[in-house]
């Protein structure tokens, strides 16, 4: 009872537990995916991922490895060995903080990690940056919704399809993070932190670029309070032009052409989204079809709750959320367009405060967005494209 009355009394707490119940119940049943059942023929779902990404680890304790898919090997390769002509495509910020993390191994008598030992490393950044994005989430819900709209707002978040991508050894716990962080200060009209966090996200994932809008946008509609003190947004733009300068000028590696040689990105490259959508093992393969479909699905929905969120709540949150959907489309790929809709925050929160009763829309958030992250999760786990 007395443990109950301070959760009331202290949102920050209830959030805590939150996404403390959140993870719990994640972690355990991609631990129950992962050692219960067995997907044993070839992913379809692309022509390229017939063959697994990683080896099937069977003891209960490679925890962290389960987490460790697909691009999560880049990060690993980069922290260990830097950038080379096949990874110069991915963002520093993130490397650079597994890398720190596991040079606190000596201190706890282990030897400096190898290449598996940084698997630990980028599950403790993506799990902290997780926490970190949950508080800033629910901070930034609660200038303009109720507590309880904002807990709500919270918990679509962390259902939301892809959210097992928040607990893995990937970028989107971090990005969320420094993004709330930076619309949080701006609103506060804290230009200065708003552009040294959103440098940060500028340094982690290519969404920055939408970040950046976003930021300009809120600023805009600040300018008249506000006035030369958005120039601290240029600092997004500069971090981004320091790291491109700094592969090329000291290791000779171009970031674009990494993008367009490994991925068949460009910024603007809107010929090769449909030849890229590969119609010709589409039309074959139902695994295909399934996985086009759920992307574009999700992508629509996002899209579409983006532009209801310029129109009803702020253009600045909408449009980040429009473009963290049509950046990537227009870089010439759908591949993994669900898991960049994850960023999109303000959807769910958009849910939340205008679902503030149980209606039949949010009740169809619920149910259709638990059973695709329970789906996503046991695809990612086992080795299976899930984004």
């Amino acid at each position: 009872m007395r443990y109950s009355l301070r959760l009331r009394q202290r949102p920050y707490l209830r959030v805590l537990a939150l996404f403390l119940v959140w993870w719990i119940i994640v972690q355990g049943f991609a631990m129950l995916a992962f050692n219960r059942f067995r997907l044993t023929q070839p992913d379809t779902a692309y022509s390229w991922t017939a063959r697994p990404s990683n080896s099937f680890l069977v003891q209960w304790h490679d925890f962290a490895e389960i987490h460790a898919r697909w691009d999560s090997g880049f990060y690993a390769w980069i922290a260990r060995d830097g950038y080379t002509a096949d990874t110069a495509a991915f963002f520093p910020l993130y490397p650079i903080l597994i890398r720190g993390v596991s040079l606190l191994w000596p201190l706890f008598g282990q030897p400096e990690p190898d290449y598996i030992g940084l698997i630990p490393a980028a599950f403790i950044v993506s799990n902290l940056a997780a926490l970190g994005a949950a508080l800033a989430l629910y901070k930034l819900a609660r200038l303009d919704m109720s507590e309880v709209e904002a807990q709500r707002g919270l918990f679509y978040f962390l259902i939301f399809p892809t959210a097992f991508f928040l607990t893995a050894n990937y970028t989107e716990s971090l990005f969320i993070l420094w993004a709330t962080m930076s619309f949080y200060f701006a609103r506060q009209g804290r230009w200065m932190w708003a552009g040294l966090v959103g440098a940060l996200a500028m340094l982690t994932r290519a969404t920055g670029a939408a970040l950046f809008v976003g930021l300009a946008l809120e600023w805009w509609a600040q300018r008249h309070t506000s006035r030369w003190r958005g120039l601290w947004l240029l600092l997004m733009p500069l971090a981004f032009a320091v790291f491109v300068w700094y592969l090329r000028q000291t290791q000779g590696l171009s970031f674009f052409d990494t993008q367009l040689r490994m991925f068949g990105r460009m910024p603007v490259n809107l010929s090769a989204l449909l030849p890229g959508l590969d119609w010709a093992h589409v039309q074959v393969d139902a695994a295909a079809q399934a996985n086009l479909e759920l992307d574009l699905g999700i992508g629509v929905l996002v899209l579409i709750g983006s532009l209801i969120v310029a129109r009803r709540w702020r253009w600045s949150y909408g449009i980040f959320g429009v473009l963290c959907i049509v950046l990537p489309l227009i870089s010439g790929s759908t591949v993994s367009l669900n898991r960049y809709a994850l960023a999109a925050f303000p959807v769910p929160l958009l849910i939340a405060r205008y679902g503030n009763r149980p209606n039949i829309l949010s009740e169809a958030y619920v149910l259709s967005a638990t059973l695709l992250l329970a789906f996503y999760t046991a695809l990612f786990v086992q080795g299976y494209w899930a984004g």
